[in-house]
């Protein structure tokens, strides 16, 4: 739990009280899901950074790269709008030693740019 156990006592037993049992009943699930998505967004940068290293490119052309990626079942126009979201959520964060900027807008587009940053973690 990070050092939040406290917390996490706390928590459950409030909404246990609340009528909502089960707070974090089943960790494994969530780290595994945790785990899946981490693994598809390193999938994801790193072929970002193979097709356009350094790059000024729109989420048109990276849809098609985000395939490992979980952003529903729409259609092309509603998994953008996913990507570019997930991008939003993202940026300036530095991610297996990359960093997603925002490079303003295009054409009524908004513009990323992949950069090579130090650190190496997910945060």
């Amino acid at each position: 739990m990070g050092g939040f156990e406290g917390f996490v006592s706390v928590m459950g037993g409030v909404l246990d009280v609340a009528g909502v049992p089960g707070f974090l009943a089943n960790p494994e699930a969530k780290q595994s899901y945790t785990d899946h998505q981490s693994s598809a967004l390193r999938a994801f940068l790193d072929s970002w950074w193979k097709q356009y290293p350094g790059c000024t490119v729109g989420v048109a052309e990276l849809l098609p790269l985000a395939e490992h990626l979980e952003l529903g079942k729409g259609g092309r126009k509603s998994r953008g709008i996913r990507l570019g979201k997930l991008l939003c959520d993202h940026r300036d964060r530095v991610i297996i030693g990359f960093t997603i900027e925002a490079a303003g807008p295009y054409q009524g587009s908004q513009q990323y740019c992949l950069r090579r940053r130090e650190g190496n973690g997910m945060r």
